[in-house]
């Protein structure tokens, strides 16, 4: 697959998730019967408006980002079917629907993946790599893997995720051995370097497991939840300082990883999609300015006190955070174009 499309499934992928985020939004307001002046898909100036029957429809010129824009949601407004004149509860739900649409759309992929295996792996150990360090202290065959490191282990991937993210090679792992839970202290794994950061390398293969209903529900569901698990515990990680910031991905960086993932296979190109849109969901409930996040804090403000904060003050807010994550934005695609180049 040449490079020109490479890139041109990378912005569908990418554009399909961000429309499937607005589509979250603008579905909750038209139920809730809110005004909704447009429906953009990407940002920049107009390409094409097309005018509906309740709204405006528009392509934008930059084919990142997109948009609902509903009477009343930054501003003071009297028509009574403004989002601001609309009780905090439907509110709430019309700002979260954008991102639980986004972790939906990963339990669907995810689910996808699943039953595309002839046989699932279960959470316990088959046999060891035949330089494996870990069966030297202590990690035996048929360990049924619990716990590693505080993290519950609920399918491989949670496993595999709480392994990788070591950076002692020396573990805490909890195991359920002939029907009895034991802890076993210090574990070891050989270590490598992976850009900057120091990783535990897994050293043992999973049992196989055929598949029935049962298990491919478990391993579709607690797989998006790992998947969120791994947003959360690399945002966690980036605000401690275990990655830099030459390390975190931009929109330019997120097309390149798409268009190589598309090269590898649809199936790579899936379990991408999957963890793109789970990140978009997750990333966009962080309780941050601007972000869908900040604005559900704002409506739980209003539902404790029983006022709401003035629209002002609010809209100065995001205002605000607004203008640092277009900064972050240029920022990390400023590091995107530099990698690309070097």
């Amino acid at each position: 697959m040449n490079i020109v499309w490479q890139i041109i499934i990378a912005l569908l992928v990418l554009d399909l998730l961000i429309v499937i985020h607005e589509l979250g939004h603008y579905t909750a307001a038209r139920i809730f019967k809110i005004k909704i002046d447009e429906f953009s898909i990407g940002m920049g100036p107009r390409l094409l408006k097309i005018k509906g029957k309740h709204n405006l429809f528009s392509l934008k010129a930059f084919p990142i980002g997109g948009s609902v824009i509903m009477e009343g949601e930054d501003e003071d407004s009297c028509d009574p079917d403004a989002f601001c004149n609309k009780k905090a509860w439907k509110r709430f739900i019309v700002i979260i629907a954008g991102a639980l649409m986004n972790l939906l759309l990963g339990l669907i992929l995810t689910t996808i993946l699943v039953l595309g295996e002839k046989a699932l792996p279960s959470r316990t150990v088959d046999k060891f790599f035949d330089d494996a360090v870990s069966v030297t202290s202590g990690l035996q065959t048929g360990d049924e893997l619990l716990d590693i490191d505080g993290t519950h282990i609920s399918i491989y991937s949670d496993a595999i995720y709480a392994i990788m993210r070591n950076q002692t090679g020396n573990a805490t792992i909890i195991v359920r051995r002939n029907g009895e839970k034991i802890t076993l202290e210090d574990v070891k794994f050989a270590t490598e370097e992976v850009g900057k950061t120091t990783v535990s390398k897994r050293d043992f293969y999973f049992t196989a497991e055929p598949k029935t209903f049962g298990n491919v529900v478990n391993h579709s569901f607690y797989g998006t939840i790992s998947l969120v698990k791994v947003v959360y515990q690399s945002i966690y990680d980036i605000a401690r300082g275990k990655y830099s910031a030459s390390e975190v991905s931009g929109p330019v960086g997120t097309v390149k990883v798409i268009g190589e993932a598309a090269s590898q296979g649809l199936d790579s190109l899936i379990y991408l999609a999957a963890f793109i849109t789970v990140n978009l969901g997750v990333f966009n409930l962080l309780p941050l300015p601007a972000l869908d996040g900040g604005r559900l804090i704002f409506i739980l403000i209003e539902i404790i006190v029983r006022k709401p904060v003035p629209k002002k003050y609010e809209s100065m807010i995001h205002f605000i955070g607004f203008g640092l994550l277009i900064l972050l934005i240029i920022l990390v695609t400023f590091n995107d174009i530099k990698s690309l180049v070097t």
